[in-house]
């Protein structure tokens, strides 16, 4: 064994620290890959939540009162609201741990608060935007639910698939904006 050299240990401390910070990067990436097939979404809520844009673009065909259109558009409001706010929460998060990686050697208990941190924030979101397709719902007659299911029945979304909300003219629904949006944090 060579002897001790600072410049040495100073050196695979520094190369240590860039491997565990690409692995750690690798890791958050593989996460969100093995979360995204992890497919719940279509399955377990495609016929049964209905995106507030679908609700209001079917408005005529469902019967929708004036008071539940508020109330639907209240909904949207108070979620792009919730949805700026925790994007920008999670970007201050996000800027933290990034400054804390960069640096030769990272403090475990710090990162580690600051990775939980990142996640408590994602699940804020999208527990807000759960809220916000279950509230939606909630608005609904069983009529009105009834009718939608046979909207999305007769027309798919883009690709096929009678489980996705209907979308005109090749737009995005709700539920593809969310995870998209989800993808990216």
């Amino acid at each position: 064994m060579p002897p001790f050299s600072p410049r040495i240990w100073i050196r695979r401390a520094r190369t240590l620290g860039r491997w565990l910070s690409i692995a750690l990067l690798l890791g958050l990436a593989f996460a969100g890959k093995a979360g995204a097939q992890v497919d719940i979404g279509k399955d377990l809520l495609g016929a049964n939540l209905f995106a507030p844009d679908l609700i209001l673009r079917e408005a005529d065909q469902i019967g929708l009162t004036d008071a539940q259109r508020d109330a639907v558009t209240s909904l949207v409001g108070s979620m792009k609201k919730t949805m700026g706010e925790g994007q920008a929460r999670m970007s201050e998060a996000a800027g933290k741990l990034g400054k804390s990686l960069q640096a030769a050697s990272v403090p475990d208990p710090l990162v580690f608060d600051q990775f939980a941190s990142m996640l408590e924030i994602e699940n804020e979101i999208k527990r807000g935007q759960f809220a916000m397709l279950i509230r939606a719902k909630n608005l609904l007659s069983a009529e009105q639910q009834d009718k939608l299911r046979e909207i999305i029945r007769k027309h798919p979304a883009k690709g096929g698939d009678p489980k996705q909300a209907f979308t005109k003219k090749g737009s995005r629904d709700i539920r593809q904006e969310i995870d998209a949006m989800m993808q990216k944090i």
